[in-house]
């Protein structure tokens, strides 16, 4: 029988769904291709090798729906923590 502290937990994790994830690397772990796809404000335009490089993680050139071109961490994307430039853009 589940206890008090794991009722409430299902309660919040029902309350507030966590949005899937998607593996950020592929076979190999290279990144998985994310160009062209859409979060958020955010369309994905390329991949950013120079700061993938330097950061160890990949990054990706972004153009927001307001038209701010800028590099985004993939998780970031991915898990929904980045989904436009600034608090100004248009849908916030």
């Amino acid at each position: 029988m589940p206890n008090k502290s794991d009722q409430q937990r299902q309660r919040r994790h029902a309350a507030n769904p966590q949005p899937a994830r998607l593996p950020t690397t592929g076979p190999g772990n290279r990144p998985i291709d994310l160009t062209g796809r859409t979060f958020g404000n955010w369309t994905v335009t390329r991949y950013d090798r120079t700061r993938s490089a330097t950061a160890g993680r990949a990054y990706w050139h972004c153009l927001c729906a307001c038209g701010v071109k800028r590099s985004v961490r993939g998780g970031h994307l991915i898990a929904g923590r980045s989904t436009m430039c600034c608090n100004s853009c248009p849908g916030h």
